[in-house]
């Protein structure tokens, strides 16, 4: 086994590629787009370590997403976080692990990210949310790149399912939620990034001001050898939105216009609340 991977035991690996090879079928068959939900992902105690070293948003390493599509903090930076949540990641970004994607997902050669563009930790706090959309298709720096899956690990030990939290896949017409995915400690769901991937968690969450809803998200390209169209996120609003959308979709503009110049002029995640300032949702 490599050396990224020496935080895991030594057949977590081969678990884990045996587990994939068994689900891929189950993968790509699965609606409304492929993906797949794996309980107790990582070995109990690793796991366990994650959710007790998990920081609380207030650094400077921390990026805030707020506005009317989203209410969360997120952290990009690997070097800044706990030394057990770092290692996870490279594990988990590591040429043997994004074979074993490979093999779930059928996209050959997959390559993880290094600079966890938009990934990395991410905490929703009581009254956070994060609305319906799909992701970005293109790298913000390698051009050639097409993101091709996303990984999502939940990390807050004794979610009560009253708190909400809830992933959602949501159907390609934006009719109705298909899946409903409880944020359990431990729980991992892998799906595919499309044009009509449409999910999020779009409920505010209910839980206590003390706690927070911890996720490691990471994801996944594959190299076209040619330049991607770039496509920002783009969120849709839901059939109860109702007046409310005309506000979600001025939101949504701006995040766009803002992905074009993060791309032209090189900026990096943190500008993104201070260019969308002016769409803060009240609080």
């Amino acid at each position: 086994m490599n050396e990224s991977l020496s935080i895991m035991p030594d057949d977590w690996l081969l678990e884990i590629e045996k587990t994939f090879a068994d689900l891929s079928d189950s993968f790509t068959s699965a609606e409304p787009f492929p993906h797949i939900v794996i309980d107790s992902f990582l070995p109990e105690a690793i796991a366990k370590q994650c959710a007790e070293a998990f920081p609380v948003p207030g650094s400077a390493q921390w990026i805030h997403y707020a506005h009317l599509n989203s209410s969360k903090w997120g952290m990009t930076d690997l070097e800044a976080m706990p030394s057990v949540l770092r290692s996870v990641t490279v594990a988990l970004n590591s040429p043997d692990f994004t074979r074993a994607l490979s093999t779930l997902s059928q996209v050959p050669n997959l390559e993880s990210d290094p600079l966890l563009s938009g990934g990395g930790l991410h905490v929703t706090r009581a009254g956070g949310f994060l609305n319906v959309h799909t992701d970005f298709v293109s790298h913000p720096s390698n051009r050639t790149w097409r993101r091709q899956l996303n990984l999502l690990l939940y990390l807050t030990e004794d979610w009560n399912e009253e708190w909400g939290g809830h992933l959602e896949l949501w159907d390609a017409n934006m009719r109705w939620a298909i899946q409903r995915f409880e944020p359990k400690f431990n729980r991992c769901v892998v799906f595919r990034t499309s044009d009509t991937s449409y999910h999020g968690v779009p409920e505010p969450l209910n839980a206590p001001v003390t706690t927070q809803r911890n996720s490691l998200a990471l994801y996944y390209f594959s190299d076209e050898r040619q330049t991607v169209k770039p496509r920002a996120t783009n969120y849709r609003p839901r059939p109860s939105d109702g007046k409310r959308s005309v506000l979600l979709k001025a939101d949504n503009a701006a995040l766009a216009l803002y992905s074009r110049l993060r791309i032209a002029l090189r900026i990096d995640d943190r500008s993104i609340g201070r260019f969308l300032g002016k769409f803060r949702r009240n609080k």
